[in-house]
């Protein structure tokens, strides 16, 4: 016969701690059943307080209001660098509308222009009270898509083209800077809008109302006059 070897239990302890299996099933001393992750059941109680702090510490006001803050401050970080781009781009076109103006031949467009540059300087003027108004300055940017329309502008007056097909081209010029404008301005007011800033989504507003009439007055006088004038220049 085998002799059977004597249990080896660690001082301190009774048996019973270790011999789970001797135990009836429900038994108050057995062990608290483990999850499949290897951590024990905390209870219902436990895992309803757990919660409770989760869910506080996520949608507190508190917190809430930390997020929004951090949000409103990085769209507004937006706004900023896209009133700098087109303060930028509102510089280069008072710069050029004179040198296009003395260029036309049509004095309906050479008077339109002229307005226009008048116009130009008053949103200019608008643009720094959007600035006033949040505090900042303008940053030292360059505009580079009013740059390359600038650019192509400048090209047509030494394209050779007769009088009257220049006219019709700066139209189309002036139209492309028009259009980014009208774009610009419309994502400003809708930005200022977003940020609650109502006096800056105004001056936005009054700008972008001025640039889209510029735009159907460049439409009138092209579609009136000067295109069947250019065409007329280019028979024979």
């Amino acid at each position: 016969m085998k002799e059977s070897l004597p249990r080896i239990v660690p001082p301190g302890l009774p048996p019973a701690r270790h011999t789970a299996s001797r135990l009836p099933v429900g038994d108050p001393r057995s062990p608290a059943p483990h999850r499949a992750s290897g951590r024990p059941d905390a209870g219902p109680s436990a895992r309803f307080i757990g919660w409770n702090i989760i869910r506080t510490a996520r949608f507190s006001p508190r917190n809430q209001e930390g997020r929004e803050m951090a949000t409103t401050k990085k769209f507004q970080d937006l706004l900023l660098a896209e009133l700098s781009d087109v303060y930028s781009a509102e510089t280069q076109i008072a710069e050029a509308l004179p040198k296009l103006a003395q260029k036309v031949s049509a004095s309906e467009l050479r008077r339109l222009l002229e307005e226009h540059l008048q116009e130009t300087k008053g949103q200019i003027a608008r643009l720094d009270k959007a600035f006033a108004a949040l505090g900042a300055k303008p940053e030292a940017k360059t505009c580079k898509a009013m740059q390359g329309l600038v650019a192509e502008a400048d090209e047509l007056l030494s394209a050779g083209l007769a009088p009257e097909v220049l006219d019709a081209a700066l139209i189309a010029a002036a139209q492309k800077v028009e259009h980014y404008e009208i774009a610009s301005y419309g994502s400003l007011k809708a930005y200022a809008d977003a940020c609650g800033l109502d006096a800056v989504a105004d001056l936005m507003d009054e700008t972008l109302r001025e640039e889209k009439a510029t735009d159907e007055k460049l439409t009138a006088v092209a579609t009136s006059t000067l295109n069947a004038s250019a065409v007329q220049a280019s028979v024979g």
